[in-house]
């Protein structure tokens, strides 16, 4: 196979990144419609899109593909190419667990903690316990992906996350890190 049928087409990275955006978007939605399920799977997604958004032109196809939905994996290349923030492997692995939601026995998860810090939820609770509690706050999200999409696209370049008002109302909700753009006077 010949070096430019293995590059991804440049374009990748920005479809990457508008999937991202839009599983972000979603996910906010569903965490404050009380949708649990569909925040957990959706919060899995759409940090896979942004971390492969990060790793598009930077590595081979045949490499994306074959770290394929590990976010643990996708992490780990990331972090090879971009100094990273604090965002632990034990968040990251623990939030990888939710892709397997759909498949309760195999995720093992029994119940659901929800709103609750996951620095906190860490602490709090020792690895056997939290073997069997899916725990998610919007906060940890919020701060994961602006950690990771400001490295693929820098804020001042962030553009237009939200489409309509009510797409904006809930992405900017009590949201600490993204804010709606200032309309110049």
């Amino acid at each position: 196979m010949n070096g430019d049928a293995e590059r991804i087409h440049p374009f990748s990275k920005i479809w990457f990144l508008l999937q991202a955006d839009e599983l972000y978007s979603l996910t906010r939605f569903a965490y404050f419609a009380g949708l649990m399920n569909v925040t957990f799977r959706n919060a899995h997604h759409t940090l896979e899109y942004y971390l492969q958004a990060s790793l598009a032109g930077r590595i081979s196809l045949r490499d994306l593909k074959r770290l394929g939905h590990n976010l643990t994996k996708l992490h780990k290349a990331f972090s090879d190419f971009f100094s990273t923030a604090p965002v632990s492997r034990d968040v990251i692995g623990y939030i990888d667990r939710f892709n397997k939601m759909r498949y309760p026995i195999e995720s093992g998860f029994l119940k659901i903690l929800w709103g609750m810090p996951l620095d906190e939820f860490f602490n709090r609770f020792d690895q056997r316990l939290r073997k069997g509690v899916a725990c998610f706050s919007i906060i940890d999200l919020d701060r994961i992906v602006y950690e990771i999409r400001e490295k693929v696209v820098p804020s001042s370049d962030i553009g237009i996350l939200a489409i309509s008002s009510e797409h904006a109302s809930f992405l900017y909700r009590d949201n600490l890190y993204f804010r709606p753009p200032v309309e110049e006077t």
